[in-house]
């Protein structure tokens, strides 16, 4: 994947993005890695980070409310 596919296919997938939370780490993410070029991802990390990437932009994504409402069902003693 060329940088202006990732770049276009990285705008579409945040602008999907509903969670101010998700937002929130993605952007700590990348200003992160420019205001800190020293702190770089392990390779492990990285594997992980484009696994996830990748997944999301095969449309495998789950709405947080979705995910929220399926863990109350199944710890419903966690979320009183």
């Amino acid at each position: 994947m060329g940088t202006a596919e990732l770049k276009s296919n990285l705008h579409k997938l945040i602008d999907t993005i509903q969670d101010s939370k998700t937002l929130t780490i993605i952007y700590s993410l990348i200003s992160n890695s420019f205001n800190n070029p020293q702190s770089s991802l392990t390779p492990a990390e990285k594997k992980a980070a484009d696994e996830g990437l990748d997944s999301i932009a095969k449309g495998n994504i789950h709405k947080h409310e979705d995910v929220m409402n399926e863990m109350k069902k199944k710890y419903p003693d966690l979320h009183k």
